[in-house]
């Protein structure tokens, strides 16, 4: 349809547990976009998690991580 993903192989969901340093579990939240109307600067994903004592603690907030995108429209 035209759309382009921002995220690519990009896990965006907290685990219950971290196990062997792995916390993010699914690739669920991306934003597309038509490339040919955005021109993409770049994106990622914002660790909020890695700020708290544990997950369980993170997960009161979300369980999913914040994404974001950067663009112009020229």
């Amino acid at each position: 349809m035209g759309y382009t993903s921002i995220l690519q192989n990009q896990k965006t969901t907290l685990k219950k547990e971290c196990r062997n340093n792995v916390c993010l579990a699914s690739e669920f939240d991306n934003i597309f976009y038509k490339s040919n109307t955005l021109n993409y600067k770049k994106s990622g994903v914002i660790h909020f998690y890695a700020k708290f004592n544990s997950l369980s603690e993170a997960r009161k907030i979300s369980d999913h991580l914040p994404i974001w995108m950067e663009f112009s429209l020229n």
